[in-house]
């Protein structure tokens, strides 16, 4: 096994910042209003999208913004190889200071999958250090803060971490739990955290249980993240849209 690679449930944090395509959620425009994408609405977004950082309330200064950028969260959102991965890690290569983590959410259960694994740990170098976290992704997430410069991070992805707490017999009540752990774990990082996902509701409705319940765990989770993400991309044969 790689020597970078680190076992166990643990924690970590995250938020991040684009080259070229930040969003500024402070911002005031021409009606008065700001540009806050988390407002409450019936898909269970919240308002909440890391405000109560004390460093939001001066955007002005050099110093404050940049702290404000390495403490973003960032969710990219993809169907399957829409080059959301990919993505994902240039922003995060793009910051130069900082400990890398990759926390991968999958189980290699085959000789198929575990040559993947190993052929994209190859491919983010050694600068990155793998944790392998299949269900306790709230706990790693907090247990790598306080680091000066702070870690950068990646989640990939949240889609194969649904599909665990499945098998691992969280219900929908235990799923929306750890939904929320994610959250307050996001919301309390200092660090830049860069989460990808699979938009999994554009295709046919499943025709078995199971699998429509992934669909709709896998969507509420989305949505619940999106909400306090502090941007939001949409990755499409390899472009990005950002949509927050």
């Amino acid at each position: 096994m790689n020597q970078n690679h680190e076992k166990g449930y643990k924690n970590l944090p995250g938020r991040e910042n684009n080259p070229g395509q930040q969003q500024d959620s402070d911002e005031d425009n021409d009606s008065g209003q700001d540009n806050d994408s988390g407002q409450d609405n019936d898909s269970g977004q919240d308002n909440d999208s890391g405000q109560n950082h004390g460093f939001w309330q001066d955007h002005d200064s050099g110093h404050v913004r940049e702290c404000r950028e390495m403490s973003m969260v960032t969710l990219v959102l993809g169907g399957c190889r829409s080059g959301k991965s990919s993505h994902a890690l240039a922003l995060a290569e793009a910051i130069p200071n900082g400990k890398k983590l990759f926390l991968a959410t999958s189980v290699p259960t085959d000789g198929e999958m575990e040559k993947r694994v190993e052929k994209h740990r190859n491919e983010r170098g050694r600068e990155w250090t793998t944790i392998e976290v299949p269900v306790d992704l709230p706990g790693c997430i907090l247990s790598h803060q306080g680091l000066h410069p702070p870690t950068v991070m990646v989640v990939d992805c949240l889609t194969l971490w649904v599909s665990n707490l499945m098998f691992h017999g969280f219900d929908e009540k235990g799923i929306s739990n750890m939904t929320d752990r994610l959250r307050d774990a996001l919301n309390n990082s200092s660090s830049p955290i860069f989460l990808v996902s699979n938009e999994v509701g554009t295709g046919v409705v499943p025709e078995n249980k199971l699998a429509r319940q992934f669909r709709d765990f896998a969507g509420y989770v989305n949505q619940r993240v999106a909400a306090k993400a502090h941007r939001v991309i949409y990755m499409v044969a390899g472009i990005p849209w950002v949509i927050k």
